[in-house]
């Protein structure tokens, strides 16, 4: 087995940081990993659509780690993931991306990976056996 892994850091808010890209996409996209979000990727409608991804007719409502509900459409895409593609569920934010609006990586698609965050050195390491 070969050790694979992708480098991020931490941003000037503490947030750990790494870029993702999106088959439909010409350029990775920044996000943010969220521990408290156990899907595997969160994008904004905006980028559903210059992916030309599929947006399911229904929305679905989901709970957030606050105990707060929200709205959110669902998606499938391809991401390219520790050098691979990989169909992906995605949750999709209605409406267009804010201007310092960052995607969601989630557990759901950390759950064969080991995160290590040093906010010290403010890097960020991604990494799972392939």
């Amino acid at each position: 087995m070969r050790n694979h892994t992708i480098e991020g850091w931490i941003d000037d808010h503490g947030q750990p940081i790494m870029q993702l890209q999106l088959l439909g996409l010409e350029d990775p996209v920044v996000a943010l990993i969220d521990t408290g979000f156990n899907g595997e990727l969160i994008i904004y409608e905006e980028h559903a659509h210059q992916a030309h991804l599929r947006i399911k007719p229904k929305a679905s409502d989901i709970t957030l780690a606050d105990g707060s509900r929200a709205e959110f459409l669902i998606s499938e895409g391809v991401i390219e993931w520790f050098g691979e593609s990989r169909q992906t569920t995605i949750f999709v934010i209605p409406g267009p991306a804010p201007q310092k609006g960052r995607w969601q990586i989630g557990t759901q698609l950390l759950r064969d990976c080991r995160l290590e965050i040093n906010f010290r050195e403010r890097n960020v390491r991604l990494s799972r056996e392939v």
